[in-house]
Order: C-alpha cells, then sequence, then structure tokens
C-alpha cells in the first residue's frame, strides 16, 4: 500500500486551485498583480544610464582672480556626472576669472566676471530702459520687476520679482539672461505689462 502524496508545501490547499479556475475574476487579478510586482523588479534591476557626456571649458594652470581667461583654457569631454550646474557653455572675447581658479577645476559662469553667454537653462530678454534704470555693465546681477498688465493677460497681482544677469547693453534696453522658467512670466509683462531693471543684491 502506498503512503499518501504529502501536500506540494505546508499550507496548500488543492480547493485554492479550484478557486481560482472557478472564479476568472479572481485568477485574472492575481495574475496582473503578480506580472505587476515582476515588472518592478525588472525595472529596479535595471541600471539608469549615465548622463551624455558634455564639452566643457577647464583649466590649464592655476588663474588668479581678475585674470584673463581666454589663454588659460581649453575644452574637453567629461562625463556628463562630472558636469556642475551653470557650466560655461561658450567663452567671451572679455572673460576673465572672478576668483582664483585652480588648474584643471571645470569652469562655471559663476568664475567668469562679465561672462556675456548664455548657460543652457537660461533665455535672453531685451528690456527697455527708462529714467530709473540703474547703471549696468556686463555680468552684472540685476532684479527684473514684472508689472501686472491693466488687461490680466499679463502677470496678475503684485509686481513679480526676477533675478537675471546682464548681457548686454544699449542706449534704449538691456539684455538680461534669466532662466528659462522665469520665460513665460518675463514675456508676458514685456508685452501685456511692463517689465523694469534693478540691482540685485
Amino acid at each position: 500500500m502506498r503512503a499518501p502524496l504529502s501536500s506540494p508545501r505546508p499550507g496548500w490547499r488543492p480547493g485554492r486551485l479550484r478557486l481560482l479556475a472557478r472564479n476568472p475574476v479572481v485568477y485574472w487579478v492575481v495574475a496582473l498583480a503578480a506580472a505587476s510586482w515582476c515588472a518592478v523588479l525588472v525595472a529596479a534591476a535595471v541600471p539608469t544610464p549615465p548622463p551624455d557626456p558634455q564639452t566643457v571649458w577647464i583649466t590649464d594652470r592655476d588663474v588668479a582672480a581678475g585674470s584673463p581667461l581666454r589663454t588659460a583654457l581649453r575644452q574637453i569631454h567629461a562625463p556628463g556626472a562630472l558636469v556642475p550646474d551653470r557650466v560655461l557653455v561658450a567663452l567671451p572675447g572679455d572673460a576673465r576669472s572672478a576668483r582664483p581658479i585652480g588648474a584643471h577645476e571645470i569652469v562655471t559662469l559663476d568664475d567668469v566676471a562679465g561672462a556675456s553667454t548664455l548657460a543652457s537653462e537660461e533665455a535672453a530678454v531685451a528690456v527697455p530702459t527708462g529714467p530709473t534704470t540703474p547703471p549696468t555693465t556686463v555680468g552684472t546681477t540685476v532684479v527684473l520687476v514684472l508689472h501686472p498688465d491693466p488687461f490680466g493677460i499679463g502677470p496678475a497681482g503684485p509686481a513679480t520679482i526676477v533675478s537675471g544677469r546682464v548681457l548686454a547693453t544699449t542706449d534704449d534696453q538691456v539684455l538680461v539672461a534669466v532662466a528659462r522658467t522665469d520665460l513665460i512670466a518675463v514675456s508676458a509683462a514685456l508685452q501685456f505689462g511692463s517689465a523694469s531693471v534693478a540691482l540685485g543684491k
């Protein structure tokens, strides 16, 4: 006489299999839950690809504050994970170091005095000047005071303050670099309301 077959594992009952077979809704709920869990495990196991390499400017030697940068820098391809924020994309001909920079450092906009170039996250806007516009030079940190328009099309409510950096100046306007996230608000104020330049801190 054969000994009775043991259960596949403790707690397993054939009735559970029959329950799934007789209840398609329960079967598909269990199947979808299992598939979702497998998808989560697979996604967690796939590594996130590193950022693309970028072309950056680095110093060939130690650079003192106020020194011209044109002859002290060279371009290299750096791994994206090593590239800092506000990296210098294009080198202005009149660029000078705003602080002492060590050899082989990646140069950012904050390292450059009078940087007349845009970072990848910036956009340029031309703001008309007026009697109250303060004197500015290239590289000056400013704020744009955005005033709402009377028709409710542009910025609403009290004046909005947006930080910026002077790229160029003419007799009737100041070209200012602003964050791309502020571009819509600035453009709306320039078109439907008004915007003025003030010195930043």
